[in-house]
């Protein structure tokens, strides 16, 4: 973990600020790729009828980072795995 020291009352202004911003990206992030929020897009694709599925770029460069990851772990890290989690 990194420690960041922040120098004046408006460079502390504008830390606090990116923090905030990063914290709602974050939080944005959570809400469209969750699995346990109902009708986030994560679970709009998992229910998907289709193969075909038009997605965002957040969640097509989440699905693209959770198959290199596949890969890389041998699929020791399998993100296919919901039937079984959820069974």
């Amino acid at each position: 973990m990194a420690t960041v020291h922040v120098g004046g009352r408006s460079q502390q202004r504008g830390a606090e600020r990116a923090a905030g911003e990063a914290e709602a990206q974050l939080l944005e992030a959570n809400d469209r790729l969750s699995r346990f929020i109902a009708d986030s897009e994560l679970c709009r694709l998992n229910a998907a009828p289709t193969h075909e599925f038009q997605g965002s770029r957040l969640l097509c460069t989440a699905v693209e980072a959770a198959l290199v990851a596949a890969e890389l772990t041998s699929g020791v890290f399998d993100p296919t795995l919901v039937p079984a989690l959820e069974a």
